[in-house]
């Protein structure tokens, strides 16, 4: 018998990342019974429009998941920490786009193009992570030549957008390049220095290793074997400052790899590229 669609949650619905998950999965036609989009007692009530119809923000609590098949999260790592579980608990399959889980061994962390054979193992704890979206496109790039050609350094830098410090901070941006237009004093609240027509390289907070915790992450997470992604017998060094953008993110690679045209460990010239996300 042929179903007629899942029920899906959206946890932080009214942000950033969440209202841009109410158009994917429209425009991606995805089969959804019913959907209701979870969000805090601030925007509550709020409506968003779905497949032309409009869907109130209800407020999310332990019992709003009673029924839910999908819970697609992106609340936040506290959120997501404290909510994934009891929506698991209620048989709803957590897709989780934070930080939460992306370090659980017992948490499949998934890229479709890389390893979709780690989606079986969600069974552990009815949750799937998914990476950092530097770490997405980078990991997409790198595992073909890894196959091919074995990397065995990557040194990454990524130029990350204000839209990942979330709302504010995309208003930030916007109040600080009117105020230079038009000569007037600039306000700093969500960073700690001016972000219009700069680049901050201070993503999360500084490690005693040197790197901030977004480089930390991103090297832990690129070298953790979840689901056979990606083979440990390489080294990673990463740095990412926030730069003067709404939204995307740029990404520079130069990997090193074994290759019997080239002779081991010699970088390729140009290599390298950029992309967004």
């Amino acid at each position: 018998m042929e179903r007629d669609g899942y029920r899906v949650c959206i946890v932080g619905a009214t942000g950033v990342v969440g209202q841009e998950m109410i158009s994917v999965l429209e425009e991606r036609e995805f089969p959804v019974r019913d959907l209701k989009l979870l969000a805090s007692e601030r925007t509550a009530g709020s409506t968003r429009e779905f497949k032309g119809e409009e869907l109130k923000v209800q407020v999310l609590r332990e019992d709003s998941f009673k029924g839910m098949e999908i819970g697609l999260f992106s609340a936040g790592g506290a959120i997501s920490q404290k909510y994934a579980p009891i929506a698991s608990e209620e048989g709803c399959v957590v897709i989780d786009n934070t930080s939460a889980f992306r370090m659980d061994p017992e948490v499949p962390l998934v890229v479709p193009e890389v390893n979709p054979h780690a989606i079986a193992d969600y069974t552990h704890k009815g949750i799937i992570a998914n990476p950092n979206c530097s770490t997405i496109q980078m990991v997409v790039v790198l595992k073909p030549i890894h196959d091919a050609a074995k990397i065995k350094r990557v040194v990454v830098s990524t130029y990350q957008s204000v839209s990942g410090t979330g709302k504010e901070a995309i208003r930030e941006l916007e109040k600080q390049t009117l105020a230079i237009f038009n000569q007037k004093e600039i306000e700093c609240e969500v960073y700690p220095h001016q972000i219009a027509f700069n680049c901050l390289p201070h993503i999360d907070v500084f490690s005693e290793n040197g790197y901030t915790q977004r480089g930390n992450k991103d090297d832990q997470r690129d070298q953790e074997d979840h689901g056979g992604r990606i083979d440990r017998d390489y080294s990673y060094h990463g740095k990412g400052p926030r730069i003067l953008r709404s939204f995307g993110i740029g990404e520079y690679r130069d990997g090193q790899k074994d290759h019997p045209r080239r002779g081991k460990g010699n970088p390729r010239p140009g290599s390298g590229s950029c992309g967004r996300r």
